[in-house]
């Protein structure tokens, strides 16, 4: 039978058998589901936004600052397609009721009929055609406005009984038939011949105009009739693939896909597709927002893109003509979208870990100091019971422990008052001398703990200072010197660590020196500062341009100044090139639509010539017109801002036709 003697012994034992019910335990375990489900609400809501608020959280608004600028792009692109497009037809439009056109183009046609019912066929009928005014004067005005529109490959002009060729851009087509040669052309039976035609040939798609020129006389029944069929062939790469890889918005992972009304690719995908191969052109994409822009819808929406990538897009539906529909998609992928908040995500995870730590050891050492005072009172009570006289509690803890403990002293000192009082100051000593050494080994654990996290944090600095893909300098500027640097920066100035570190900083920043010194202040006072570009000196003496972003750096009690420097070279070449580009894509925007203003073919040449003078910076300019004999023609076109100063230039000028291989005068 087992008395109470025998279960106060069990206590103590059965208590260290099962730690995990003790009270340090219970408020580990606490403190730290508290700790962690904050954490986790918190960021929850700031991703995810709070129930009953307005507040959506930051996924929610990054998504909408991503589909914004999607739109915006889809919009800005979809404008630049439809309206180049609507640009060219109407060239082609214009060419075709031109009065020049109509009134040579049936001359032409009535030649062309005479001839062929006189017998006349092959080289003797082009020989006869090619020399006649009529057909120079439509050549002429054909390679005008191809010259104007590089996007032209080819325009000709067919026969519309017959359907044969009698006057192209490209001789190889004279004679051809049409009405054979290009499918797009099987509708003229409907009297359908002002559309766009878009089709497929070898490995490419091809865009065709086409408008009929009437004649300039009418018909018994007071018409015009349709005697020519005018037709341009576009190239649709420079029609395609300015759409597909120009603009911004896109970033690294950012593509525009075109598809047909069956969601075939019209133009080359970026990526391959899933099995590794490239995709051809006519391939079909099951992916949801080609489909539903090719189905008349536009939208902005997040699906799968082709490869089966995840991406947020917008899509539109153009209308090209009432026979062509295309669709197009500009996309990203999600993961680049969402980068920034997923490196968030990280960070606090880390930051959790480290605070989840803290928390568990302030819980821990909470929880020891409440539960010592009530462990060390039951183990001095199982110590009386089993006769123990000289157990004694430590009156420290809390008010009630204090009380509790000072009643269970004062009963024993009551029964043995001298060997408690030898055994308290023993107790006392002991317990000193104990905290002493806890206090001790707790400082010893801590400056452990600090040297361990210090000599982790000098490696992942090192690591990040020798592996930086920008350039580190630590400075002394106030000496003048350069303390330390990482391979990156000896690389962009060409020098090696020890002669770099031999060099002073003024040395590499030699035009821009007070600049620097006054950017070095500015950090020393404000903690950290940025600057858009100052010039660094290489050891073979080239100048780089650079942006650094500095922060103060103490060690060892003395402040020094940590810069990180980026070679921007590229940056301002791509820049330069950016704007000569974009001056002259203006320059002939400016052209072109002053020419189509125009009111006839002087009047717009002129402003051609204008125009250009004005961009080159031109002070004279003058117009040339080449004859079929290779010749150069004078005309009466000028742009002379000194009419005085170029007299004699002038004089000389409008007289002089040279031939191929002369030079012209001046």
């Amino acid at each position: 039978m087992t008395t109470d003697r025998n279960i106060n012994q069990l206590a103590p034992d059965q208590e260290r058998r099962r730690p995990f019910f003790s009270l340090r335990y219970k408020m580990l375990v606490y403190f730290g589901l508290l700790f962690t489900v904050s954490l986790v609400v918190m960021e929850l809501v700031s991703l995810f936004g709070a129930p009953y608020t307005d507040y959506e959280g930051e996924f929610y608004y990054q998504q909408n600052d991503i589909f914004r600028s999607l739109d915006y792009v889809a919009d800005a692109k979809k404008e630049y397609l439809v309206s180049l497009i609507k640009e060219l037809k109407n060239n082609i439009m214009a060419l075709a009721k031109s009065e020049i056109l109509r009134d040579d183009g049936s001359k032409l046609s009535a030649l062309f009929g005479e001839f062929t019912a006189s017998g006349m066929q092959g080289g003797a009928l082009w020989g006869a055609i090619r020399k006649e005014e009529s057909f120079k004067a439509i050549i002429a005005q054909m390679n005008l406005l191809k010259s104007q529109y590089k996007m032209y490959e080819e325009i000709e002009i067919a026969d519309i009984e017959t359907g044969i060729v009698i006057a192209s851009t490209d001789n190889d087509d004279f004679g051809e038939n049409v009405f054979e040669k290009y499918a797009f052309m099987a509708s003229r039976e409907n009297g359908n011949l002002s559309k766009i035609s878009f089709d497929k040939m070898e490995n490419n798609f091809n865009l065709h105009l086409t408008e009929p020129v009437l004649d300039i006389k009418t018909d018994d029944a007071g018409e015009n009739q349709i005697i020519l069929v005018l037709i341009a062939h576009v190239n649709s790469n420079a029609v395609i693939y300015p759409l597909l890889h120009t603009g911004r918005g896109l970033n690294k992972t950012g593509e525009v896909v075109l598809v047909d009304s069956d969601a075939r690719i019209i133009a080359p995908l970026k990526y391959k597709l899933p099995n590794g191969f490239t995709a051809p052109l006519g391939y079909k994409i099951k992916a949801k927002p080609a489909i539903m822009g090719t189905s008349g819808e536009e939208g902005i929406t997040v699906s799968d893109d082709y490869r089966g990538e995840p991406v947020l897009a917008a899509y539109r539906h153009i209308l090209i003509s009432p026979d062509i529909e295309w669709g197009m998609v500009v996309k990203i992928d999600k993961s680049e979208a969402f980068a920034p908040l997923y490196q968030r995500l990280e960070a606090v995870t880390y930051v959790g870990s480290i605070g989840l730590m803290v928390t568990l050891l302030l819980a821990w050492f909470l929880a020891y100091r409440m539960s010592t005072p009530l462990m060390a009172l039951s183990r001095a009570a199982g110590k009386v019971e089993r006769g123990e006289m000289n157990a004694r509690v430590e009156s420290t803890g809390s008010i009630e422990t204090h009380t509790l403990a000072s009643a269970f002293n004062s009963m024993i000192a009551k029964v043995n008052l001298r060997r408690m009082e030898l055994e308290d100051m023993v107790f006392k000593r002991t317990a000193e001398l104990q905290s002493v050494i806890t206090d001790l080994e707790r400082e010893i654990a801590e400056r452990m703990q600090m040297g361990k996290a210090l000599h982790k944090s000098e490696e992942r600095f090192r690591s990040i200072f020798n592996n930086s893909n920008d350039a580190i300098f630590i400075i002394e500027p106030r000496e003048d010197k350069i303390i330390e640097v990482n391979p990156k920066a000896c690389g962009m100035l060409g020098y090696s660590r020890e002669e770099l570190l031999s060099v002073p900083m003024s040395a590499i920043h030699p035009q821009e020196a007070e600049k620097l010194r006054n950017f070095a202040k500015n950090v020393f006072k404000e903690g950290e500062g940025w600057t858009d570009e100052l010039t660094c000196r290489s050891k073979n003496g080239d100048s780089l341009p650079a942006e650094i972003s500095a922060s103060t750096l103490e060690t060892e009690g003395k402040a020094f100044m940590i810069a990180l420097v980026r070679d921007i070279t590229e940056r301002k070449k791509a820049e330069e090139a950016l704007k000569r580009k974009t001056g002259l894509v203006n320059l002939l925007q400016e052209v072109t639509s002053a020419a189509n203003n125009s009111s006839n073919v002087d009047e717009a040449i002129q402003v051609c010539l204008d125009k250009v003078c004005d961009y080159a910076g031109w002070e004279l300019g003058h117009a040339y017109m080449l004859d079929f004999e290779d010749t150069l023609i004078p005309t009466q076109l000028w742009r002379i801002d000194d009419p005085y100063r170029f007299k004699a230039f002038y004089e000389v000028t409008k007289s002089i036709a040279p031939t191929q291989g002369v030079g012209l005068p001046g």
